[in-house]
């Protein structure tokens, strides 16, 4: 589904020095990981052949093994995953045939930045080895009936230590020790010491394994000014290790983002620039991504940064762009190339064009009765609604009989979805699916609403009740039925709706919904402004200019999208509607 700001999009890896650079912003599809109809079933027990529930298994193509084990130690994503049972047993699904090395990692080693539990195992590759030249290739195939088995190998945990100082000369009294661990992408960890008054920390127990080492003062954030800080990965061995670490800003830099002559991109106002954290060659972990709005003028700054990484570019409103090219320091690199920058300053500009049109998500040379059957046979809401917007485009409102007892799916999403599908075919249903989902504040089934949600009980329940009100609010805007409007309006102050509010109003495009939008710009809350310019522009309400124009002083800035001030939107909104 199109979402009210656009998603962040792959760009250019960089390594960053403890310098000032600027960097350029290559923006481009996201990486899609393969699906295919093959399967990997498997046991995993400790080394007593115990099973070990809630451990995450992890299929990587055995192509390379080399590679192999840079993607388990990582950030790049596997080809598929699964978690244990209570039985220990998983079952990877949605493989291309194939062969593929199979990682097993217990439950997290530090979560939630608590303490190293009394039993530790390494990562495992098939069938019992922490060597990746030494794993065993597993053949995935569409009639997978036999169990692997994999055995963790145990390990012992073992001390690390550190001094650390300042480069400015500053006491470190008080500054937290993180670790962080990724396993294909996957990851936790937290804060697990403080360095004391003589600069020193200690933590007693850390299992052999490659991790993300920071040291941050308490409640800091990436792009504080002047914030000196450590942040680099450590190899912990079967051996205590002891770290001599200096704190610095780390790098800052600046950049300027140009549009083609032949572009659709006509002005910087809700364009992003985000850094995410990426170790190159080598291990890299998630850490925690910079982003910088990027100026009116096309310019953009962070400071903070240490290490490589991607930086993604992206938009609260259309066009979606794409770089065509990129220069540092008078050389041109295609777009998506790894650049690495030495300590000092640095100049580049990136060349940006609209993105061309990605390829239909689903094969519309099905019928309509199979694509129902592959509606029904979709595990994810999202890609449901769009094999539900491929049945719409072929009219035929024959296949409503065959999906009308999911009017009533207990499961919202998958709900709104079908309903979908009948209000766009004129069936009077659908609509009021959609309408009473916005009010359904019943029983929400184990697993239903927001994956992960954090909390149980009261906590959970409100989430998912918070989904499902804003995934029916979003069908309205993709239905674009002026009939949402009436529906819509008196959402938009209500907290679990407001946000995506504005952009189904001007998706309907029904000049109904103007002076309503106008009346919501008193709400004081700079983010919740800045989308209902967004939409008035939309809908081209010059009558908005008056009102718009009282905002020129608020510069605050909106906390979601891509972090423009409330100025600084009103005034992009008036220039293009006059």
């Amino acid at each position: 589904m199109n979402q009210p700001a656009a998603s962040l999009t792959r760009a250019a890896r960089f390594f960053v020095s403890a310098a000032c650079v600027s960097v350029t912003v290559v923006l481009a599809s996201p990486v899609q990981q393969p699906s295919g109809p093959a399967s990997i079933l498997g046991v995993v027990v400790d080394e007593s052949h115990m099973p070990v529930p809630r451990a995450r298994v992890l299929a990587f193509s055995a192509q390379d093994p080399r590679q192999t084990a840079r993607e388990v130690r990582g950030m790049i994503r596997p080809s598929g995953s699964a978690s244990t049972d209570a039985g220990g047993a998983f079952h990877i699904s949605g493989l291309a045939e194939g062969d593929y090395v199979i990682a097993a990692e217990a439950t997290p080693t530090f979560p939630n930045g608590g303490q190293v539990p009394a039993r530790v195992w390494a990562t495992t590759l098939y069938p019992s080895t922490i060597d990746a030249s030494r794993a065993t290739a597993i053949t995935a195939s569409t009639r997978a009936t036999e169990r692997v088995t994999i055995e963790l190998v145990p390990v012992t945990p073992v001390p690390v230590k550190g001094t650390v100082t300042t480069q400015s000369g500053r006491s470190v009294e008080g500054f937290e020790v993180g670790l962080f661990h990724s396993f294909g992408g996957f990851g936790g960890g937290g804060t697990v010491a403080v360095v004391d008054a003589k600069g020193v920390f200690e933590i007693p127990r850390v299992p052999p394994g490659m991790y993300e080492l920071t040291v941050e003062p308490h409640a800091s954030q990436p792009d504080d000014e002047g914030r000196e800080f450590v942040h680099q990965v450590i190899e912990v061995k079967d051996r205590e290790l002891n770290l001599s670490l200096t704190a610095d800003a780390g790098a800052s830099l600046t950049g300027h983002v140009v549009a083609e002559p032949t572009a659709a991109v006509t002005t910087a106002i809700g364009l992003r620039v985000t850094a995410s954290p990426n170790g190159g060659d080598g291990p890299s972990f998630a850490g925690r991504m910079i982003a910088s709005p990027v100026n009116a003028d096309w310019s953009f700054k962070m400071t903070g940064l240490s290490g490589s990484y991607d930086f993604f570019g992206s938009s609260d409103r259309a066009p979606a762009i794409i770089a065509t090219r990129v220069v540092v320091d008078g050389t041109s690199y295609a777009a998506g190339k790894s650049i690495a920058l030495a300590r000092g300053h640095h100049d580049a500009v990136v060349y940006v064009a609209p993105r061309p049109a990605p390829a239909p998500p689903v094969d519309t040379a099905l019928t309509p009765t199979q694509l129902v059957d592959q509606f029904r046979s979709e595990k994810s809401s999202f890609r449901q609604f769009a094999v539900a917007q491929a049945i719409v485009e072929k009219r035929d409102a024959s296949v409503l009989p065959g999906l009308a007892d999911w009017l009533s799916h207990p499961d919202r999403h998958v709900r709104g979805n079908v309903a979908f599908i009948f209000a766009s075919l004129g069936d009077p249903r659908g609509l009021k699916a959609i309408a009473d989902i916005l009010t359904d504040r019943g029983n929400r089934p184990e697993g239903q609403g927001i994956p992960g949600a954090p909390g149980n009980g009261r906590y959970h329940y409100e989430a998912q009740v918070a989904a499902d009100r804003y995934y029916a609010a979003h069908l309205l805007g993709d239905l674009k039925d002026p009939r949402g409007v009436e529906l819509l309006v008196p959402l938009l102050d209500d907290p679990q709706t407001e946000f995506i509010v504005p952009w189904s109003l001007q998706q309907i495009g029904d000049r109904r919904a103007i002076q309503p939008l106008i009346a919501a710009l008193d709400r004081d809350d700079p983010s919740f402004r800045v989308y209902v310019i967004y939409a008035l522009e939309a809908l081209h309400a010059k009558e908005a200019v008056p009102r718009l124009m009282m905002l020129f002083n608020d510069n605050r800035k909106s906390h979601l999208g891509s972090l423009v001030t409330v100025s600084e939107a009103a005034k992009a909104a008036i220039a293009a509607l006059r």
